[in-house]
């Protein structure tokens, strides 16, 4: 196996271990649905306390690079962090998971996937699409875009009326309709 999903696998053992809950999301989550492009980090979604973090913190310890007090503000203000694989520069994105509407439905909705023989949470397909799209609008990534049309060409089947509804809610409806037509 190669080293990065060595990493994914002790990382997925470790967060259950601590009770953390999690979801893999983004490029590495789409891994679970269709054939993924290369990435050189990984996004997990947590939900976790200033006790979890601590304990993830240990786990971490010197074969990682992460600013503890960083780690702690973000979680706190629930913004992203991340940690550094020293040995292999391979990036985690934690992020923990915010009190709206949409991210706490997607994290109710999150599935046990396999990603690289690795059995973990990930991001359901239309969460997928739906996030992909945000980052689309966002920062206007092309990439974002095609990773959404190779979602809804891959034959998976997808809930379209909560595709719908929620790709409304969030005003990338004109968005997913682009991906669908392009």
């Amino acid at each position: 196996m190669d080293e990065p999903w060595q990493i994914l696998r002790e990382l997925t053992q470790k967060l259950s271990e601590l009770e953390i809950e999690y979801m893999i999301v983004g490029s590495t989550a789409m891994r679970a649905y269709v054939p993924g492009r290369s990435t050189f980090d990984t996004d997990v979604l947590v939900k976790m306390t200033v006790k979890q973090l601590e304990d993830l913190l240990a786990w971490l310890g010197e074969d990682w690079y992460v600013d503890a007090e960083t780690a702690r503000q973000s979680l706190m203000s629930r913004r992203m962090f991340n940690a550094i694989h020293y040995a292999t520069s391979w990036k985690l994105d934690l992020i923990p998971l915010k009190d709206d509407d949409f991210q706490r439905e997607e994290f109710a909705r999150r599935r046990r996937e396999t990603i690289a023989n690795i059995d973990c949470f990930v991001q359901a397909p239309e969460d997928l699409v739906l996030s992909k799209l945000l980052w689309a609008a966002k920062g206007g990534s092309n990439r974002q875009v095609e990773d959404v049309r190779t979602l809804l060409r891959s034959g998976l089947e997808l809930d379209q009326d909560y595709l719908r509804r929620w790709s409304a809610a969030l005003r990338v409806d004109k968005l997913l309709q682009g991906a669908r037509d392009g």
